[in-house]
């Protein structure tokens, strides 16, 4: 996704809007399982399976809370939490 706007568009733009543009995993895939569980560990071998549904449903709840992040109210808590912000990321 490649997000182009013009200035005052990006007011609109969401945390999840930013995360689909940096971001190539599934909010699901956020929450690591390990990658080679023994096969003949009684736990292990299912584990994929059983945090499937659970870990889907976790990553929906992510993102329905991701939209509603607004980019501009971030920016703004920056903003108030740095006035510097902008000196301090300037190059120079």
């Amino acid at each position: 996704m490649t997000i182009t706007a013009k200035v005052g568009a990006t007011a609109f733009f969401t945390a999840v809007d930013i995360y689909n543009t940096t971001d190539t995993e599934r909010p699901k895939d956020i929450i690591a399982i390990h990658p080679n569980p023994h096969p003949e560990c009684p736990l292990g071998s299912i584990i994929h399976d059983v945090l499937e549904s659970p870990y889907e449903r976790i990553g929906d709840s992510i993102v329905q809370a991701m939209k509603k992040e607004m980019l501009i109210d971030l920016v703004q808590t920056v903003k108030e939490t740095r006035p510097d912000w902008l000196e301090v990321v300037r190059p120079t």
